[in-house]
């Protein structure tokens, strides 16, 4: 432990009750900063898969206004002009 910490741990009770107090603390700090992290790595996440789901959307939407318009049978008619 005290390699970690980069001092040596104290021999007393009181001096070990703080160290743990503290490190409970930067225990809880970085619990905090992680689920921040995975809030915000979730949000963007959504926010890319509903642009990429509205995107298909479109596409698919744009299909099927295409089909519609070229599956049409077209008409050629001819006009005779007699002299």
């Amino acid at each position: 432990m005290s390699h970690l910490l980069g001092a040596d741990i104290p021999e007393d009770e009181a001096s070990r009750d703080r160290l743990a107090e503290q490190l409970s603390r930067i225990n809880e700090q970085l619990a905090v900063r992680n689920r921040r992290g995975r809030f915000v790595l979730r949000l963007v996440l959504g926010i890319l898969g509903a642009i990429v789901v509205f995107n298909l959307l479109l596409v698919a939407c744009g299909i099927i206004v295409f089909r519609a318009y070229t599956n049409s049978p077209i008409i050629v008619t001819q006009q005779v002009l007699e002299p």
